[in-house]
């Protein structure tokens, strides 16, 4: 199999490479291209190792020489059988990529797996290839939407599923795709209409984009700056995230700074600090924080007594 006893590296380009060659002919120097559009850096000794790989796991992969040599994947009716090590070995692949919480790769590998899993008879193998948990729930013909009102910044109304269940018209100004610091889950960030703070909004709660009222409309966001101090063995633990810059270091504490413009995520961000964060200098952030503590403590006080 291929991604048996390969590198962490290795198997996201081979999996990038498979996904490329499925979806049209390329050259050397084009698959290269692809690579570096998706800030990847593969040299032409590699792809021949990638395609050989490919090639030696029965995977048809074709070579047309006009002017160039294009490779393709040549769709024929084949079918591919897996050994138990063989499957924990694309699991490990797929827990990586999960892990490493790059959801515009782990969309290109989603789309190489269902085209690889078409040629497999075995059902529960197929299954097994193609589960990718929560992402596999996602309508990414829905992000691919998305992403094109975010790089516009495009005013667009949303029909959204409230906690209730119940749906709503929400007038959202588009700005981000963000994974959550504590789980897998998307969120569509921006500003929600009426607001002058960013909000976020679970993807998976979006049911359409009904229309677009503005587009490329300018971001006018007034940004805080936060400061809070944590213990300095805390701090060794986690570092500091993109947003985050040292203000100071004395004794035994850390005093960090960060741009209020994301409450959600902010709170994720002290949450996980808990219990050795000692100084937030916004009060409302510190508020929200508080009742996060309370609902948590209250949560697990009645699975205790439960």
């Amino acid at each position: 199999m291929i991604m048996n006893n390969m590198d962490w590296d290795s198997s996201v380009k081979i999996l990038f490479l498979l996904n490329l060659l499925c979806r049209k002919k390329a050259s050397k120097n084009e698959i290269i291209e692809e690579f570096k559009k998706n800030n990847i850096d593969i040299k032409k000794t590699s792809i021949n190792h990638y395609i050989n790989k490919l090639l030696n796991n029965e995977i048809p992969i074709s070579v047309e020489k006009i002017k160039n040599e294009n490779y393709y994947f040549y769709n024929k009716k084949y079918d591919i059988s897996f050994k138990i090590q063989e499957l924990n070995a694309v699991s490990d692949v797929k827990k990586l990529l999960i892990k490493e919480k790059n959801w515009e790769i782990i969309r290109k590998a989603m789309s190489a797996f269902y085209k690889f899993a078409l040629n497999i008879q075995d059902k529960n193998t197929r299954i097994e290839l193609i589960n990718f948990d929560y992402y596999s729930k996602i309508n990414w013909a829905l992000v691919g939407r998305l992403i094109q009102h975010c790089k516009n910044k495009d005013v667009i109304i949303l029909d959204y599923m409230l906690p209730n269940a119940e749906n709503k018209y929400l007038t959202f100004h588009a700005d981000t795709i963000k994974v959550s610091d504590w789980s897998t889950r998307l969120y569509l960030s921006g500003i929600l209409y009426g607001d002058n703070k960013l909000s976020q909004l679970p993807i998976d709660k979006i049911f359409m984009i009904k229309k677009v009222v503005k587009e490329k409309a300018r971001m006018n966001l007034k940004t805080k700056v936060l400061t809070y101090k944590v213990s300095k063995e805390m701090f060794k633990k986690t570092g500091l995230d993109e947003k985050e810059g040292l203000s100071e270091i004395k004794n035994k504490m850390v005093t960090i700074k960060r741009p209020l413009d994301d409450t959600f995520f902010t709170l994720q961000r002290l949450l996980y600090f808990c219990p050795e964060l000692y100084y937030v200098s916004d009060v409302n952030i510190k508020n929200l924080l508080k009742e996060k503590l309370y609902t948590l403590k209250d949560m697990y006080s009645g699975g205790i007594d439960e």
